[in-house]
């Protein structure tokens, strides 16, 4: 049976990663690119380390200090944002690996506004290693999670605008990956965090004495981008 499911999670894999977006025009065409390229702004830090707290007493994480370690690097996150033209904005798919492991993989989305549409030049980055992966191993392992949790969020979508922001920051140097609970309404958040490693000393609630907290994305389901 394991071998069965296997074989169809791969064949459904090399399907969506063979196939071009046929249709006359794309999605692009018929909607506001712009807008997407808007999702995401700053929060503050306090409301940021208040709602990872309230994700850390949900799944009996212990200690106010736990980070989850997901990460890239400010260089590893420009290679890939420069790798596909007009860019339109950054997926952050949630994935399980074959050991059961979970991951953030990061997906540069183009103005076609695909996730797994075929384009030769877009990066998938592992937030786990900081390295990239291939994207099949990509896809497998977020159908991985999707046929796992069919009823919960399977990524958040970030437009360009914030990653622009983020690069313009002095100390930017890592993107920190952060899942959350708003605690007013206990909606699923992923929070973006920019550290200043040369003032951080560990002693804050989360380990981050002084940051950039970029929240707002777009949830999927319901999908923004597809």
């Amino acid at each position: 049976m394991k071998t069965l499911s296997a074989l169809i999670v791969l064949f459904l894999a090399m399907s969506l990663l063979g196939c071009q977006d046929t249709n006359d025009a794309p999605k692009a065409a018929l909607q506001n690119v712009s807008a997407f390229r808007n999702i995401g702004h700053q929060i503050p830090l306090e409301t940021g380390l208040r709602w990872m707290e309230a994700y850390n007493k949900k799944n009996s994480i212990q200690g106010r200090d736990e980070t989850t370690g997901y990460f890239i690097t400010a260089s590893e996150l420009q290679s890939g944002l420069q790798a596909i033209p007009n860019l339109t904005g950054v997926v952050f798919h949630h994935a399980i690996d074959d050991a059961g492991e979970h991951h953030f993989i990061t997906i540069p989305i183009d103005e076609s506004l695909s996730v797994w549409s075929y384009i030769p030049e877009r990066k998938y980055i592992d937030a786990n290693t900081n390295s990239e992966i291939s994207a099949v191993t990509a896809r497998l392992w977020a159908l991985n999670y999707e046929l796992a949790y069919p009823e919960e969020v399977w990524f958040h979508f970030f437009g360009k605008d914030i990653f622009d922001e983020i690069a313009a920051i002095p100390y930017f140097t890592t993107l920190n990956i952060e899942p959350a609970i708003n605690d007013q309404n206990l909606t699923p958040q992923l929070l973006l965090i920019i550290a200043n490693e040369q003032t951080n000393t560990g002693g804050r609630t989360n380990g981050y004495d002084e940051a950039m907290v970029y929240d707002a994305s777009s949830p999927c389901p319901p999908c923004a981008v597809e």
